[in-house]
């Protein structure tokens, strides 16, 4: 049975309806059309009572432009369109959906989920991700997999760095006293530990080197300022 045949009555999905080849696109266009199709190696004509969803991360007006898509196509599935931003443009759903991957496959390997620090969440929040939410949820499995911490530092997540993310980290590497004389010691204590840490891209042992701090007492002062 092919695809047509299994989605009657309901909806056929065509992911990267962009990479089809013009050969392809004529056939699935005389389908949309013709609403009738048969199946490779029968004379039998079938209706297709299927309704066809289709998604693509290209502009296909390029494509369009550069004949390697079918106008007449484009517009035959264009009834109702959806654009869902990239994964950058949602800064706000990262981390949400960090989570939920951490914890689906904590699930799988059976192993608890490991809690996201701020440095990981930082890094998260200004990485580009030109792989989009495949991106994050591969990245999300392979720290699952690998990391033996129950917590994950943005030195785990093995991000490619960019010209963006090493600006921030040079700009937040220390804490201005001058521009921090409204808080109390503590705090003052808390954001140089964090903008420390963060500095070392979560490393913990270089950050309580260069204070001077062992591991233990790195992590007994983690857990007063939480």
């Amino acid at each position: 049975m092919g695809a047509f045949t299994l989605a009657s009555n309901g909806s056929l999905f065509l992911d990267e309806i962009a990479n089809l080849s013009l050969q392809s696109q004529a056939k699935l266009l005389q389908v949309l059309e013709e609403r009738k199709y048969a199946a490779v190696g029968s004379h039998k004509v079938l209706d297709n009572t299927a309704r066809i969803i289709s998604a693509t991360n290209c502009q296909l007006n390029e494509a369009i432009a550069n004949n390697q898509f079918r106008q007449d196509l484009y517009y035959r599935l264009n009834t109702v369109e959806v654009e869902i931003p990239p994964l950058r443009a949602c800064p706000e759903d990262i981390l949400p959906l960090a989570e939920r991957f951490l914890m689906r496959f904590s699930q799988d390997y059976k192993k608890p989920p490991p809690i996201i620090m701020p440095c990981a969440a930082k890094a998260l929040s200004a990485y580009d991700f030109p792989g989009n939410v495949r991106e994050l949820k591969h990245m999300m499995e392979r720290v699952v997999f690998t990391c033996s911490n129950a917590r994950v530092f943005a030195s785990d997540l093995a991000l490619s760095p960019t010209p963006h993310s090493a600006l921030q980290s040079v700009n937040t590497a220390t804490v201005s006293t001058s521009e921090n004389h409204d808080l109390t010691l503590d705090e003052i204590i808390e954001q140089a530990l964090f903008k420390r840490l963060e500095f070392h891209g979560g490393n913990v042992s270089k950050a309580a080197k260069s204070l001077g701090l062992s591991r233990s007492a790195w992590y007994r002062k983690m857990d007063k300022y939480e």
